[in-house]
Order: structure tokens, then C-alpha cells, then sequence
């Protein structure tokens, strides 16, 4: 199957491209032009990026200002696709939103399986988050901003991982910008449909940001077991009916492998 043919049979069939959008590829094309240009002849991204990394603060702000921009296709107009493993993910989502409307806890429903506990789910802090979202914000719209927000902020705990590590601010901000830019996180979370690795794309950085720590600071080493029980917490049985729990390798040991 070539890209024209899907195209032909998947894009244009479903989505109108009108003058807007080409306009809009226009200003792209255009703000790389810039870029390109302004580097070229007067090293003016160069100079941006190492103002911006100057101090911690104006770093980790400006790394969460590039990843929301980086992720801002989460609050488009639509909704989800039901494909993949999403609407079993959309479903339970509703059902918490339901229950917490409601004030009841969202421990347990009767509308899938046979009355499965949130704790087998995934792991229930996700979709506790993202209930308590659509809670404020109906429909698709609470959902997107949960997954938009945890995407842009995962990129944080890379950059606190690597100036854990000891590198340089402008390496941890390159850093935590590639994993936020990584296509596999956006594969998994949207395009797989397993939303809940949103959060757990978020936790897994603090694991091994704890366990970092821990190595200079042996009587610090209770922060890396903390963030681990909470990482494995939103992430405990990945496939639904395979048991409450799991038992898991310390992150650390493949970290330091």
C-alpha cells in the first residue's frame, strides 16, 4: 500500500483540506525558513537556546513551554477514535467521570467483564485523574487534557534524571524535549490507543531520578522505593484479567545496566 493510496482512501476521504490548512502549512514552512535563515547568518538560535538555559527555573519552564507546543495536537476538534485498545480505555474513563458526578468511589463496576475492581485495570490512578478531568470538562475535551498535559509533562523527569546524572542544563533540556518528541510515546498512548502509559511515561523518569539520588546519598535511597510503589501503582496488571499485581524488577538495576 503506497502513501498516495492510503491518502486517497484514508485522509481525503474523511478530512476536507481547505484554503485554512494550506495557509497554515504556508506558516510552517515559512517559521522553518526563519529559523534556518536566523541560525545561518547570525547564530540567533544558538544564542536563544543558551540564554534559555542560564538558570534552572528559565530552563524547566522552557522545556515545558516547547513540549506543550510539541503535544498540541491533543486539544484539537474532534473526538477519539475507537480503535485499537482505546475504547476499553474511553469506557472506564466515563464510568469513573460517572461515578465520582455521582460521589461514589470508583472502585468497582458491573458495566464490563464480571465486576472487575479498578485495581486490575491498568493500574487505577489514571483513570482516576483523567475521571476527575471529565468531571470539570465533559466529553472528549477532560480526556485530551489529561493525556496533553501528562505529555508534556514526562519530558520534566527526564531532565531532572540527567541533571541527577550530573550533565549539563543544555543537555537534560535536549533530553527530556526528545523523549516528549519521541514517536513511539505518541504510537503507544494514541495510535495503540494505550492511554494510560501517558501516566506511566510521566512516573518512570522520578524511579530512576530517586534511585540516582540514592547512590549519593545512600540514607536518601527511601525516595527511589517511594516513586517506584507509586509508578508501579498506575501501571500494575498492563492486560486486564491478568491478576491485581505484579512483582517487578527494581528500575534501577536495568538503569544502571
Amino acid at each position: 500500500l503506497s502513501f498516495g493510496d492510503f491518502y486517497a482512501a484514508t485522509v481525503a476521504a474523511g478530512v476536507e483540506i481547505g484554503t485554512v490548512d494550506l495557509l497554515l502549512v504556508l506558516l510552517c514552512l515559512l517559521c522553518i525558513v526563519w529559523l534556518a535563515v536566523a541560525e545561518l547568518y547570525g547564530g540567533q538560535v544558538t544564542a536563544a537556546l543558551r540564554w534559555l538555559v542560564t538558570g534552572e527555573r528559565r530552563a524547566v519552564l522552557g522545556l515545558l513551554a516547547l513540549s506543550l507546543l510539541a503535544v498540541r495536537f491533543y486539544f484539537g476538534s474532534g473526538v477519539f477514535a475507537w480503535t485499537a485498545d482505546s475504547p476499553q480505555h474511553i469506557a472506564y474513563t466515563d464510568i469513573v467521570a460517572r461515578s465520582l458526578r455521582h460521589g461514589h468511589l470508583p472502585w468497582w463496576t458491573y458495566y464490563l467483564g464480571t465486576g472487575s475492581p479498578f485495581l486490575q485495570l491498568y493500574g487505577f490512578l489514571f483513570f482516576l485523574l483523567a475521571g476527575a478531568a471529565s468531571v470539570v470538562l465533559p466529553g472528549a475535551a477532560g480526556l485530551k487534557l489529561c493525556l496533553g498535559l501528562l505529555h508534556a509533562a514526562s519530558g520534566g523527569g527526564v531532565y531532572a534524571l540527567l541533571r541527577a546524572c550530573r550533565r549539563r542544563r543544555s543537555a537534560a533540556l535536549v533530553g527530556g524535549l526528545a523523549y516528549v518528541l519521541c514517536f513511539w510515546h505518541t504510537q503507544q498512548v494514541l495510535i495503540m490507543g494505550r492511554l494510560p502509559l501517558a501516566l506511566v511515561y510521566v512516573l518512570l523518569p522520578w524511579v530512576l531520578v530517586g534511585f540516582e539520588r540514592s547512590l549519593s546519598r545512600p540514607e536518601g535511597a527511601g525516595g527511589g522505593r517511594c516513586w517506584e510503589a507509586v509508578h508501579w501503582a498506575s501501571s500494575s496488571s498492563p492486560t486486564p484479567g491478568t491478576g491485581s499485581g505484579v512483582v517487578p524488577s527494581p528500575p534501577s538495576t536495568s538503569w544502571r545496566a
